[in-house]
């Protein structure tokens, strides 16, 4: 088990890729934390999108957009408008056949999971904002044994998430990931993660702390010329 740290996500994400190729390009059981999830750039998707060395990796946005819809939220005015919003535009995708991904999205899932379409993001925040500070973690489930058969790729990765309620009503995000692209998506993730932490804490009057990310196992898919050039 290998545990780095960075200030924002950009720091952490280049320490990482860092170690992963100091591992020879894979790493098992990685830590990443990233001490300060308030922290954001819009550059950030503009200067590291991976289509900038490779044109066959997903864009940036899309992989925020899987996790947590930023340009959405901004232009909608509720939490409820937000959710019904995504959900239609999601529905809409998945019945034209436009979905990157067969099992849906890691957001449909926070909002909309199982046969009972419990929304688990709003459940938290609701329960969040009323409850004195609990020292257990808040549960998000990303992965459902019902639906998802055992897959080495092509399932969801992230498998689950945990807020955990600090002093000072400070949150952190604790995620764990089956396996991690570094090179297409893992920095997606941690905007995308940290900007759910933040959304989170606004609407529950508390205060974003870190993102901590494990990454059981961790790689690039071989392509650390290009991560190389994508990182400068």
């Amino acid at each position: 088990m290998t545990a780095v740290l960075g200030r924002d996500c950009l720091s952490a994400w280049k320490a990482a890729c860092h170690q992963i190729i100091n591992d020879g390009g894979e790493s098992w059981n990685l830590i990443v934390s990233i001490e300060n999830a308030a922290t954001h750039s819009d550059a950030w998707l503009i200067d590291y999108d991976p289509q900038k060395v490779d044109s066959k990796s997903k864009r940036i946005r899309d992989v925020v957009n899987w996790i947590f819809p930023i340009k959405l939220s901004k232009r909608t005015h509720s939490r409820t408008e937000l959710y019904e919003t995504y959900l239609a535009t999601h529905d809409s995708a998945k019945q034209r056949g436009r979905l990157d991904n067969r099992w849906g999205t890691y957001f449909e899932r926070l909002i909309r999971f199982e046969e009972k379409n419990v929304n688990q993001l709003e459940d938290a925040i609701q329960r969040i904002a009323i409850w004195k500070r609990r020292k257990a973690a808040f549960v998000f489930h990303l992965s459902d044994p019902a639906v998802d058969a055992p897959k080495w790729m092509g399932g969801p990765c992230w498998q689950f998430g945990e807020l955990a309620w600090r002093e000072n009503d400070v949150l952190d995000l604790v995620v764990v990931y089956r396996n991690h692209d570094y090179f297409g998506r893992a920095f997606g993730n941690f905007i995308s993660l940290c900007a759910l932490l933040r959304f989170i804490c606004d609407a529950s009057g508390k205060t974003p702390g870190k993102l901590i990310c494990h990454s059981i196992h961790a790689d690039f898919g071989g392509k650390q010329g290009k991560l190389t050039k994508l990182m400068a």
